[in-house]
């Protein structure tokens, strides 16, 4: 099982970081999941709804995968936070 915990924040391109709740990448992830549009739209809903909730998500390799795949096709946000999620999600990828 993966553990997906986002609780840190975005980093702006100084380095500098958000302390609003609503830029904790869990928070950007789950909006992205919810908006997506692509994938199995009832499974990363309901990932979007955990993580929203719980700010956390336990899944399988395959969901990661998808998850992952979502935020790589996404165009509802900008190459910044879709790179910090991404990076986020590799390393929780490759503790396995």
């Amino acid at each position: 099982m993966n553990k997906i915990d986002l609780s840190m924040h975005y980093k702006e391109l100084d380095g500098s970081e958000s302390k609003d709740d609503s830029t904790k990448l869990s928070a950007l992830l789950s909006n992205l999941l919810a908006k997506s549009g692509t994938g199995d739209f009832i499974k990363l809903t309901d990932h979007a709804l955990t993580i929203y909730r719980n700010g956390k998500l336990e899944c399988d390799d395959q969901d990661l995968k998808a998850i992952q795949a979502a935020v790589k096709e996404t165009k509802i946000y900008n190459n910044m936070v879709k790179r910090q999620i991404h990076d986020a999600l590799e390393k929780i990828g490759s503790k396995k």
